[in-house]
């Protein structure tokens, strides 16, 4: 029964969440799942070592530096400077993440930690050296490799939250970074203009002292470590909205109930979307309507509004951990949502000059429905689950209202509206499942599962409905929010 649960759970998340902004084929993690995303970002590192350009995520193994200077002053035991052309460092693809700490909804408040373990670490290149080692001087000008095992890495860092178009994206302008590793060998060649006793002795002492060695020169090789690391997120970064990285916050402002207020930055609205006044809710209800049933099969360019009849959702990942009774991994692939041309808006208030609200939306619609390619494999209770092939999952009759409440903020001079304490509530009168090729096509297996959903539909939906409605309130909350952040909220209405 909790399978089709998760089923009419993945047709709403469908509906709602339309793009990863993350491409497909990446986990989501929850906020504050730190397990996940020290598992994702593991992931991540160790099957892209070439890099990855949709991520922003440069060749990592190796990475690639065109110099790198470390000098240690004369205060330390070693005075020296050396620097490096032509570097490559060898083996971040073998990171693991160990441990993240922080990574909460919130930027401002959150911390942002990751402790890693790398096996064998090393930095190659070219090399000029000179200076003293204790009382030792040291000159060199040839191929250097400096090789840590069994490294451990942390880092931390408080970004920069810069707001654009509505979402948050970060920058990093420090990083601290330090490696410990557990054990370093070091080899200089060319060292005292080819001397090759001089040069054997210089690097035997260094080996045998490493410890040493390295406690002195370790502040400066984990800067030099850091930038590497902070490049690496600021690409990622500009890439992707910090509330864009996250399973709740996943979503593009695609099918917006608001999206009559959407429109190009800082541009005027379309000539035949009439402002309404503040307050005038019939009038901005029956905007909202003329939108969906007049525009939604060829889109508004105009409002930044898509063809969404139907709507092409490209992929959609459900998982179902091991602790509950239905363990299932299901997944939606290249499906169309339909029905949106039959969504009515039932009643609109609030949206008065106090932008702080009450604001509520009530919309209903004779169905939704999601129709494509699906994939499930798992266990309801005892019972294994596996199928691949067409499906088709049906909403009868959905009535929905979304109430919330305004924050003002402030944004090149002019106040914005920021939603806060979102909350959405429902019903429907029927859903409808089917999934083809169930039990490698066996036709029994696949109709009993398939009648047992059906039958037990009510049941399922009112098991998972708080999931169902957790999930469109935190997807409306982003879209809300997005559409806000493009217009003043005085340069919405008309008055």
């Amino acid at each position: 029964m909790q399978t089709s649960v998760l089923l009419i759970f993945g047709a709403v998340v469908c509906f709602s969440s339309c793009f990863a902004k993350l491409p497909a084929d990446i986990e989501l993690c929850k906020a504050e799942d730190v397990q996940c995303i020290a598992r994702v970002t593991t992931g991540i590192i160790q099957s892209n070592p070439k890099g990855r350009s949709d991520l922003g995520i440069p060749p990592l193994d190796p990475f690639r530096i065109n110099s790198l200077v470390i000098s240690q002053g004369a205060t330390g035991a070693l005075n020296l400077d050396l620097s490096f052309k032509n570097i490559d460092i060898v083996g971040f693809s073998n990171t693991k993440i160990d441990r993240a700490v922080g990574f909460t909804k919130d930027p401002h408040t959150s911390k942002f930690e990751m402790y890693a373990s790398v096996p064998k670490l090393s930095i190659r290149g070219k090399y000029k050296a000179s200076g003293r080692i204790l009382l030792l001087p040291i000159t060199g000008d040839g191929d250097a490799v400096i090789a840590m095992e069994n490294v451990k890495l942390a880092a931390k860092y408080k970004p920069i939250i810069n707001e654009k178009d509505g979402h948050q994206y970060l920058d990093i302008d420090k990083i601290k970074l330090r490696l410990e590793p557990k054990k370093v060998s070091i080899r200089l060649t060319n060292l005292f203009n080819g001397d090759k006793t001089l040069g054997e002795n210089m690097n035997a002492f260094l080996n045998e002292n490493w410890r040493d060695v390295w406690t002195e020169l370790a502040p400066s090789i984990d800067t030099a470590i850091a930038e590497v690391c902070k490049s690496i997120m600021v690409n990622l970064f500009k890439k992707f909205s910090y509330d864009g990285i996250y399973a709740e916050m996943n979503c593009l402002a695609i099918i917006s109930i608001f999206s009559v207020f959407c429109g190009l930055s800082n541009g005027a609205f379309p000539a035949e979307i009439k402002k309404c006044k503040y307050g005038d809710n019939e009038c901005i209800k029956g905007i909202i309507e003329y939108i969906f049933h007049s525009k939604a099969h060829d889109g508004l360019p105009g409002l930044n509004l898509i063809p969404l009849a139907p709507l092409v959702i490209k992929s959609v990942d459900i998982n179902q951990g091991a602790e509950s009774p239905v363990n299932v991994n299901l997944k939606f692939r290249n499906s169309n949502f339909n029905g949106v041309p039959t969504i009515d808006v039932r009643k609109v208030t609030g949206f008065g000059k106090d932008l702080t609200g009450p604001h509520a939306l009530y919309i209903g619609g004779d169905y939704v429905a999601l129709a494509g390619k699906y994939e499930v494999q798992g266990r309801v209770l005892l019972l294994p689950i596996n199928g691949a092939g067409d499906s088709n999952i049906t909403l009868a009759n959905p009535e929905f209202k979304i109430t919330f409440h305004g924050k003002p903020y402030e944004k090149n001079g002019k106040t914005h509206m920021k939603v806060e304490d979102l909350k959405l509530d429902g019903k429907v009168s029927r859903v409808h499942i089917y999934l083809g090729n169930l039990f490698n096509s066996d036709k029994s297996l696949g109709d009993s599962m398939n009648k047992f959903l059906n039958e037990n539909w009510e049941d399922v939906f009112n098991e998972l409905k708080g999931k169902i409605y957790e999930a469109f309130g935190l997807i409306f909350q982003s879209i809300i929010n997005n559409v806000f952040a493009k217009y003043p909220y005085e340069e919405m209405f008309s008055d």
